[in-house]
């Protein structure tokens, strides 16, 4: 599954803005951005709009799965860290806490 957020960039400051104050196409076409050239959205794609971002999740096409048996948790395994360290290679730092605690 490909996932890709937009928030406005004050949402997680104090004094949150709510998502109208930022530009809600303007968003969208950020995590649609994120998301170019990957998956396949007539596969599955799903859309959520929350109050301070909005998120994109869209199915691997079957040559990005590869060989892969499906369902495959990748939780503490070699690939999974390695995945993980790729990720959190382009975070703030400030979001490195979080991330970890909801992957761990």
């Amino acid at each position: 599954m490909w996932h890709a957020s937009a928030a406005h960039h004050q949402a997680f400051a104090v004094g949150l803005s709510p998502l109208w104050l930022t530009s809600e196409a303007k968003l969208w076409a950020v995590a649609e951005s994120a998301l170019d050239g990957v998956g396949d959205p007539a596969l599955g794609e799903w859309r959520e709009r929350l109050p301070y971002s909005v998120h994109i999740k869209r199915r691997l096409t079957p040559e990005e799965w590869g060989a892969r048996p499906w369902g495959t948790d990748y939780r503490k395994t070699e690939e999974g860290e390695r995945r993980l360290a790729e990720i959190i290679a382009r975070l703030p730092e400030s979001h490195w806490s979080a991330v970890m605690a909801e992957i761990r």
